[in-house]
């Protein structure tokens, strides 16, 4: 039986092959599977209980659409960023890597101050939009 750390690292491998990301159901599997190891990491090692301070790296990644993943990408990150400031967190950008768009093809950053783990801890898994085109009859 491995590690948690041990087996974060193995799904992290997984997410980096082509023929895994290309598999929708596959990536939400890895991706929440990562999502409750991290979780539970994070409780067991984390002083941060309600009031204290505490940290949070977030990731996002643009899945498969291009452009328009890169832009819903950067929409999430914009989105948790306007909540941090109303938190009173700081945010640190660590990595980034933007799409010809204005988009991210992903980005990490970190979350610290005040309560940011109580309050970031269900923020996990797989986001997807979809877009209903003009012409649908159903409203």
């Amino acid at each position: 039986m491995s590690t948690p750390q041990e087996e974060l690292e193995q799904i992290e491998k997984q997410l980096q092959d082509q023929e895994v990301v290309l598999d929708y159901k596959k990536v939400a599997e890895l991706s929440k599977r990562h999502a409750e190891i991290s979780r539970s990491l994070v409780e067991d090692n984390s002083s941060g209980g309600k009031g204290g301070r505490s940290e949070a790296i977030v990731e996002i990644r643009a899945g498969t659409g291009g452009n328009e993943a890169g832009l819903f990408a950067g929409s999430l990150f914009e989105m948790y960023n306007k909540y941090a400031t109303t938190q009173h967190w700081n945010v640190t950008i660590l990595d980034s890597n933007k799409n010809e768009a204005g988009g991210y093809k992903h980005i990490t950053f970190e979350l610290s101050g005040k309560e940011v783990v109580p309050k970031m801890r269900h923020e996990t898994g797989v986001h997807r939009v979809q877009r209903v085109p003009t012409t649908e009859k159903s409203g």
